[in-house]
């Protein structure tokens, strides 16, 4: 009996593997995780997911970063200067900086530039890079609809990086080296906390998202030594894959690994690139517009992709793999 008892959960176990993880009414399907920088792997992975009577399903990019990995770090991205910002593209930015993989950040005004040359631009909420202020905490000169709270941070102080949620006007956190800043807090302490997805909307319905997931490496209230970062991008292309709601998006960082997560600027500003062998930015993700006019200055998929000129932007250095 104890041997088929033993077969038994073998057999079990097997299904388990074999199917889909689930949360949050979603399934994920992963595929095989990649390193491509050192503390750096990237995975896609498959989210399938019940709205509004139909079935959803999308393509979301993963990359996964080890904090604690000798020599890598978090920067941002931006340009003009932190008294009078100006948009650019993320794969020109990464390339400038020589990160090694960058995604797009802070919402912004101004949207949306797909041939400029980088436009005056506010940034929504706090952002924090290169030792100066680029926008003070719960910032937003053009308030959109329905709005975010643009409260919520991903930060780096003494050297830590944390999700935080602050309060206007707050003094800046002691030794604050980076921030960039979301729409919503969409996971906190391991709970799913993104407002709620039944507004069939840009903002609150399904659609290409930027998000950022965190775990300290907490268990049993003791600190361990795998901090991790997620950086995710996921798609929303006709046809192809359809993009997630917030509470979504957040289900897909539980599954990932995540305790807290914000949900940063999506839409057409979803971008997220790496750099090549050649030091040339290649695109991980699809963005998800096409200008009208021929307008594009940095086409991704012929006449059907093009990359946004954005506001901030979020990137990872990393050493080489050996």
């Amino acid at each position: 009996m104890a041997v088929i008892r033993f077969l038994l959960c073998l057999a079990v176990f097997g299904l388990l593997a074999e199917a889909p993880a689930r949360a949050a009414d979603c399934a994920f399907s992963p595929r095989a995780s990649q390193p491509v920088f050192k503390g750096v792997q990237l995975q896609t992975v498959t989210v399938t997911c019940p709205w509004n009577g139909s079935v959803l399903i999308s393509t979301a990019h993963v990359a996964r970063v080890d904090l604690t990995i000798k020599g890598l770090s978090l920067v941002t991205l931006s340009a003009g200067s932190a008294q009078a910002p100006r948009t650019f593209l993320v794969s020109g930015a990464l390339q400038s900086a020589r990160d090694e993989i960058a995604v797009n950040a802070n919402l912004f005004t101004g949207c949306c530039d797909y041939a400029g040359g980088g436009a005056s631009t506010s940034l929504l909420g706090l952002a924090y890079g290169n030792g100066a202020l680029w926008s003070p905490i719960g910032n937003n000169p053009q308030q959109p609809a329905p709005p975010g709270d643009f409260l919520s941070s991903l930060i780096v102080a003494n050297g830590q990086p944390r999700i935080v949620t602050l309060t206007k006007g707050q003094a800046l956190p002691p030794g604050l080296t980076l921030a960039v800043t979301g729409t919503h807090r969409i996971l906190t302490e391991g709970r799913n906390t993104a407002p709620a997805d039944t507004t069939p909307s840009d903002w609150f319905g399904p659609n290409a998202r930027t998000v950022v997931g965190y775990n300290a490496g907490l268990n049993g209230g003791s600190q361990v030594v795998f901090p991790r970062l997620w950086l995710v991008a996921v798609d929303s292309v006709q046809g192809v894959s359809s993009g997630v709601t917030l509470p979504q998006a957040a289900g897909l960082l539980l599954f990932l690994g995540a305790s807290d997560g914000i949900n940063l600027d999506g839409g057409g500003s979803t971008t997220m690139v790496r750099q090549a062998a050649n030091g040339a930015a290649t695109f991980v993700n699809v963005p998800k517009d096409w200008p009208p006019l021929g307008s594009c200055q940095v086409p991704v998929v012929a006449d059907s992709s093009c990359e946004r000129y954005v506001g901030f932007g979020l990137g990872v250095v990393a050493p080489p793999l050996p």
